[in-house]
């Protein structure tokens, strides 16, 4: 984004970005930015079944934030989720394990450009999706 519309522009989604992401999580969740354009949610007591809510809204956060600045849906996440303890016990582990499936998710989307961030993840996390249920 930064090389099309500068990084004033890129700026000014990544702050619209963060401030709804802030909005849309609980009062003893954690939001931080980990650089970038990379964020990092804690998100204590979310329960796997409950991720793709999570993750739509997420997705909405960021598409709307775009929408608002460059007048146009440019952007799309790439997401990865770790749950304690099945993906391990302590918080680098953890962020290690959301790391790598954030990576297999922008792969995916590199595979599949019309593909979700919510299919990306499922496809990471080994979750069928409407597509592999076909």
């Amino acid at each position: 984004m930064n090389d099309h519309f500068g990084q004033l522009v890129g700026n000014k989604v990544l702050q619209l970005v963060a401030a709804g992401l802030q909005e849309s999580c609980r009062e003893y969740d954690y939001v931080a930015r980990m650089g970038g354009d990379e964020f990092v949610l804690v998100l204590p007591g979310l329960r796997p079944q409950d991720l793709e809510d999570k993750l739509r809204r997420i997705e909405s956060v960021v598409r709307d934030s775009g929408a608002a600045v460059c007048k146009q849906p440019l952007i799309a996440i790439s997401a990865g989720a770790a749950f304690y303890p099945e993906d391990g016990g302590d918080a680098e582990s953890l962020l290690a394990e959301a790391d790598r499936r954030m990576y297999a998710a922008k792969q995916s989307h590199k595979n599949r450009p019309a593909s979700t961030g919510l299919a990306a993840l499922q496809a990471a996390l080994g979750a069928p999706t409407p597509e592999s249920v076909k």
